[in-house]
């Protein structure tokens, strides 16, 4: 599903769940990286510009500090208050980066649950931790899209080398045609005279 998708190793997240063997990483800017990739800076001076509108002091709110910037947040954020000539898109905008920001200093894992077929309840199956690395070659799906798909779902670098042989091949057939054209002709006209 979907399209256009950038270059980059696609990896089944079921797939990786499952993978016979976990590794316990602790790598230095995880975390950080992590946090980085939910809470842009672009999102940081948003909150910060919707937290003065709303009527904090703007001394009090620093986008660096996350820990402190995400409490200013959760304390008076509501995705159902519209501020003063807030347009609709920009309110949706911050409901977005709220849910996009949820649970992004929890230090817990990622329960995983799948139903009981006797109760229909949930029942834990496992715990994701942060720190939880699957080797790629453990994966069994895997896929590389170096250049990465068009508008139809289709992979790029496959469709340019299946066009790159054709083009050959038509140039190599519209050579061989010419080729014979001419030394037909040329054959003719030197035994004709």
């Amino acid at each position: 599903q979907g399209t256009f998708f950038p270059p980059g190793i696609y990896v089944s997240t079921y797939d990786t769940v499952n993978a016979p063997t976990t590794y316990t990483l602790n790598l230095d800017k995880a975390e950080s990286r992590r946090i980085a990739n939910r809470l842009k800076p672009d999102d940081r001076v948003a909150m910060k510009e919707w937290l003065v509108a709303f009527g904090l002091p703007e001394e009090e709110i620093d986008t660096e500090n996350t820990a402190q910037l995400l409490a200013q947040w959760e304390a008076n954020y509501d995705p159902n208050l519209r501020l003063p000539g807030m347009t609709f898109a920009r309110q949706r905008y911050f409901q977005r980066v709220n849910t996009s920001i949820q649970g992004l200093l929890s230090t817990e894992g990622a329960i995983i649950a799948v139903p009981n077929a006797e109760t229909g309840a949930l029942d834990q199956k496992g715990v994701v931790k942060q720190t939880d690395y699957a080797n790629v070659n453990d994966v069994a799906n895997v896929q590389l899209l170096v250049l990465g798909t068009d508008n139809f779902g289709r992979d790029i670098l496959t469709e340019l080398l299946a066009a790159t042989a054709i083009s050959l091949l038509i140039g190599l057939v519209a050579g061989i045609i010419a080729t014979t054209i001419g030394l037909v002709l040329g054959l003719v006209a030197g035994y004709v005279g």
